[in-house]
């Protein structure tokens, strides 16, 4: 799979962030809170992170630990940060904080809600593309579905236009996995034939017109 093509669900400032708020707790509270939602520490050695400070620096062995592209990894990580808001966040303190208005707006432009009871929640659902990895390269597949999962709100006829060519990206990728030169704009409906046929292993040279070179004879 085309690593490049996997986009973070949560931004390194997001997790910045998070990571001051370990500067005032202790090293025990840091590490239970990932703890408590199934998370290990990288080893040391392994650690990129380099920081004087112990409380922060565990926050990142942690925060390592995650795959921030990996929507069902991203979920278990903000109930982690739900926790951290809980145990930062002074009972006594009226209305919202500077330290948690702050964290409001990086969630927001990330694609999250934060509300009043400190609930961290989806905004627009992350298009889930964990199914792909086994493709040799899917990055056309998941570009379609980053725009369909961008413009579905704010951009209705984009998604529209994304899906269509979500279709086209998919004939195109099948093909490729098959060993088949595709040209650039291939006939759709006949592609998807010659995936079909080709799994029932029956020749079809008609759906050759999709192809600038002959197709590989498919077992009758």
């Amino acid at each position: 799979m085309t690593v490049t093509a996997r986009r973070e669900l949560v931004s390194p400032g997001t997790r910045n962030a998070f990571r001051s708020l370990a500067t005032d707790l202790t090293v025990r509270i840091v590490a239970g809170l990932w703890g408590d939602h199934g998370f290990a520490p990288v080893a040391p050695e392994d650690l990129k992170y380099s920081d004087p400070g112990q409380r922060r620096t565990e926050f990142m062995r942690y925060a390592e630990g995650v795959d921030w592209a990996d929507e069902r990894h991203v979920r278990r990580a903000l109930l982690v940060f739900e926790d951290y808001i809980r145990e930062y966040r002074d009972p006594a303190d009226e209305g919202t904080p500077k330290w948690l208005e702050d964290i409001k707006v990086r969630l927001d432009r990330d694609g999250y809600h934060l509300n009043d009871k400190g609930q961290i929640s989806w905004t627009h659902p992350p298009v889930l593309i964990r199914d792909l990895s086994g493709l040799n390269d899917p990055s056309g597949i998941v570009v379609e579905l980053e725009r369909i999962r961008r413009d579905l709100t704010t951009d209705p006829q984009g998604a529209i236009g994304a899906a269509k060519q979500l279709i086209e990206a998919t004939a195109k990728t099948a093909l490729r996995e098959l060993g088949v030169s595709v040209v650039k704009k291939p006939d759709v409906p006949v592609c998807r034939g010659v995936v079909v046929r080709h799994h029932m292993h029956v020749p079809d040279p008609a759906a050759r017109c999709c192809l600038p070179s002959a197709l590989p004879e498919f077992p009758a």
